[in-house]
Parts: structure tokens; sequence; C-alpha cells
């Protein structure tokens, strides 16, 4: 995929999560949040295959929380984003799917050295 065409998705996605949550779905706002981060590392991983593992953005964000060379940041937020809701009480769960998405986005937008939110999501946050 190009950068474009994450960042049309990662877009989508972001938006979807806000319309999730004004209806008060926040297993759908949990489900986009976690797919508009793992579009980010999935692309990382197409630019840089050592950088990330997983073959959907499930096992991208698990492979992410799990530690390996991600500053803890970036794994406690892809901790929160991959918790299931019945394992809440053993981990922590996304309060803001939108959110942690953008952190781990806005992180491989460093790593990457491409936008991938477009300006109004990126201004948004």
């Amino acid at each position: 995929m190009t950068a474009e065409e994450v960042r049309e998705r990662i877009a989508q996605e972001l938006g979807q999560v806000q319309r999730a949550l004004n209806i008060g779905n926040f297993g759908l706002a949990r489900v986009c949040g976690r797919r508009a981060a793992g579009l980010a590392l999935l692309y990382w991983q197409e630019k840089q295959p050592e950088a990330v593992s997983g073959r959907s953005f499930m096992e991208a964000l698990k492979y992410t929380a799990a530690g390996g060379e991600f500053p803890e940041e970036i794994r406690l937020t892809a901790q929160r984003l991959v918790t299931a809701l019945n394992e809440a009480g053993k981990a922590p769960l996304t309060l803001n799917p939108a959110e942690d998405a953008r952190t781990i986005i806005r992180y491989v937008e460093k790593q990457v050295g491409e936008p991938l939110l477009d300006h109004d999501e990126a201004r948004d946050s």
C-alpha cells in the first residue's frame, strides 16, 4: 500500500471510532482503533520487515504489546488496545481507542518518515 492509501484508511477507521462512540458502541470503537493502529504497523512492516511482525492488525498489535524494541509507552498503548473486554480485570483496557491508535500511528510516522495521519486528524487529537 502507498502512504496515501494507508492515510485514507486510517482516517476512515478513526472517523468510524468517533461514530461508534457517538452511538454508544464501545466495542466497535475499539475494533476500529485497533484497525487504525494496525494499518500503521503493517505499513511499517512493509517498509522494514524486521521492525514489526504479523499478518493481521491484531498480530501486529500483539507483537508490539509483547515488547521487543518498542518504547514502554507504545507497548502499554498496544496492550490497552489488544486487551479483550473479558480480560479487562487482568490487564489495562483502552478508554480512548482513537487516542491510543493515534499514539501508535505517530510513533510509526517517526519510524517511516512519512505522515500517516491526515492534517485534520493530527490537529483533532
